[in-house]
C-alpha cells in the first residue's frame, strides 16, 4: 500500500491510540521546528537533543491537557495581520476519538 503524507496521517489519526497520535504529531512537529532552525537560523542541534526537548515538550502538554474532555479554559491570542510582503499562515486540525471524525482547515493570508 502507497499512501501520500496526508493519507498517511489520516490512517495514522484513524488507528492510532491517543497517546501515541500524540507522540507522533509531537514527533513531527520537532523534526519540521528543527529543519525551520537549521535552514533560517543557521542553528542545529544533535538528535539526541532533539528527542529530549520532544519528550520534555510532550510531558508538558500531557501535564496541561491530561485526559480531561476539553473545554477547559482557553487562551484566546487575536489575529495580527503579517508585516508588509509577508504572508501568514493559519492551520488547524480536530479528531474526535469516538467517532473518527476529523478535519483540518488552512488559512493563508
Amino acid at each position: 500500500m502507497q499512501l501520500n503524507f496526508t493519507d498517511w496521517l489520516v490512517h495514522c489519526a484513524s488507528n492510532l491510540s491517543p497517546k501515541l497520535w500524540a507522540t507522533l504529531v509531537f514527533s513531527l512537529w520537532g523534526i519540521w521546528r528543527e529543519r525551520n532552525n537549521r535552514v533560517w537560523d543557521n542553528k542545529s542541534l544533535e538528535v539526541n537533543h532533539v528527542v529530549v526537548q520532544l519528550a520534555v515538550r510532550f510531558q508538558e502538554y500531557q501535564k496541561y491537557h491530561g485526559k480531561g474532555s476539553g473545554g477547559g479554559n482557553r487562551l484566546v491570542v487575536p489575529w495580527k495581520p503579517p508585516s508588509a510582503g509577508w504572508v501568514k499562515i493559519n492551520i488547524d486540525g480536530a479528531f474526535h476519538k469516538d467517532t473518527s471524525l476529523r478535519g483540518i482547515g488552512v488559512i493563508i493570508r
